[in-house]
């Protein structure tokens, strides 16, 4: 039922049931924060290029009510928040909730708040929204016989060998549409030489930290002690790390990539990275005792896939190691990146990953799996973070807010992702305290002592 409330207040995100916009033709979309007004020129922009560009923008986190189209043209200067928005969505409802200690949270539907759940995120180079559980189009990951000549199989149905995982006789291809896919599915099920076929998912991309106007404890002021000798390592599968950022010297082993690179990141000035983040709270939370065995999932790209996921997982644990941090989650369900974490589980390797930042009861991967931990957003008392996932396979609450070093500056990084980091660094700090025993158990034992979430 549609609203017709006709007031918009930002600070309590009330909703507004906005009018049409007239058409216009340009190209451009600015965000005044300081004054929180608006500059557009919008020339029939498909709504979910207009949400990215305002997420974007914004830095907001942006959901919609799935099967909600629109096609939006204005073209006006600094307006209002209120009033830009209502110009630019036309006759859709949408709300701007704040969020205390993390972005605000733009809502955009035609029935109610609580069905706008699919997050605005950009597929890469597509320019439509990136559903994380739809396959990526025309790639297969094909798992072969030990002696099998991929690249001969490969050529035979007209595909690129674009990934590998030699070790696991796993590979990668790339078709030219979707036709050559459906067909390569199907003879590679008749093919003796195949022993599975699985898709690839994309994975939802990193939030990103928020620099600290003042923080009465940034991390470079911690004086956490140096790794001792026998510390436990933490594989960690995440983007880049920037070698300069604060505190992290003595605790990163060499870098390993399972993204076509091994070079590590150059500092930029404009933040820290996602896994220098989650490198700097593993370590504060395990007080140091820790090393880190950064693993690059990423690359040069803003997403990454479940294959590279698992061609990181199957890197890290050959390179050593019992304990894998993924900060990171997908809605696609890979069988062959559960099948590379049973694998590892199996040998003694215990698993953390986020639970997802999208406030819905729908499984994000790896962490639903039941090999692995999922590890959700909130308080002390089991509350969840207003942005958490709350499936029924969160096993445990940690703090979602972790206040980083990077420039000599303080950065406020926010999610389920921090939280993960902290559960790892809190089980790598146990294990140190108890030589010899498996970090499963260790693990366990961590989980057990935690809050529990009230789903």
């Amino acid at each position: 039922m549609k609203l017709v409330i006709r007031h918009f207040l930002l600070l309590l995100g009330i909703v507004w049931f906005a009018g049409v916009a007239p058409a216009r033709a340009a190209d451009s979309f600015v965000w005044d924060a300081q004054g929180k007004k608006i500059s557009a020129e919008v020339g029939a922009w498909p709504l979910p290029v207009l949400l990215q560009r305002i997420s974007a923008a914004t830095g907001w986190q942006v959901f919609i009510e799935p099967g909600t189209t629109f096609t939006a043209s204005a073209k006006f200067q600094q307006l209002p928040l209120g009033e830009a928005l209502h110009t630019l969505l036309g006759n859709l409802n949408f709300a701007l909730v704040p969020q205390s200690n993390a972005p605000a949270q733009l809502f955009v539907f035609q029935t109610t708040m609580q069905a706008a759940t699919q997050r605005v995120i950009a597929a890469p180079d597509t320019g439509k929204i990136l559903d994380t559980a739809q396959p990526i189009p025309n790639q297969l990951v094909v798992t072969v016989k030990p002696g099998t000549d991929i690249e001969a199989l490969a050529q035979q149905l007209g595909a690129r060998v674009v990934g590998r995982v030699a070790g696991l006789n796993t590979y990668l291809l790339e078709f030219p549409d979707a036709a050559a896919t459906a067909l390569a599915r199907t003879a590679l099920g008749s093919n003796s030489a195949v022993v599975a076929v699985d898709s690839n998912y994309h994975v939802v991309p990193p939030e990103p930290g928020r620099r600290l106007l003042a923080s009465s404890a940034p991390f470079s002021d911690m004086k956490v002690k140096p790794a001792e000798p026998g510390a436990q390592t933490v594989i960690l599968l995440d983007t880049q790390l920037d070698p300069n950022a604060c505190g992290l010297e003595g605790y990163l082993l060499p870098s390993l990539s399972a993204a076509g690179t091994t070079a590590l990141a150059a500092a930029t000035g404009a933040g820290p990275s996602h896994g220098t983040s989650m490198a700097e709270t593993i370590v504060r939370a395990a007080n140091g005792n820790v090393k880190i065995r950064p693993v690059d999932v990423y690359g040069a790209s803003e997403t990454t896939t479940t294959f590279n996921v698992a061609s990181g997982i199957y890197l890290g644990v050959n390179a050593g190691g019992t304990l894998v941090n993924m900060s990171l989650s997908s809605a696609g369900n890979s069988v062959f990146l559960q099948q590379v974490i049973q694998a590892a589980r199996r040998q003694g390797v215990a698993f953390y990953a986020a639970a997802g930042n999208e406030p819905v009861t729908t499984p994000m991967y790896p962490a639903a799996y039941p090999e692995v931990v999922s590890v959700t957003a909130g308080d002390r008392n089991g509350n969840l973070a207003s942005y958490a996932n709350r499936n029924p396979s969160v096993a445990v609450v940690a703090a979602g807010n972790s206040v980083v070093c990077y420039g000599d500056q303080s950065w406020l990084v926010s999610g389920t992702s921090a939280a993960a980091a902290a559960m790892s660094g809190q089980t790598a700090a146990a294990a140190a305290n108890h030589p010899g025993a498996a970090m499963p158990q260790v693990q366990a034992a961590v989980v057990g002592a935690s809050v529990k979430p009230k789903l």
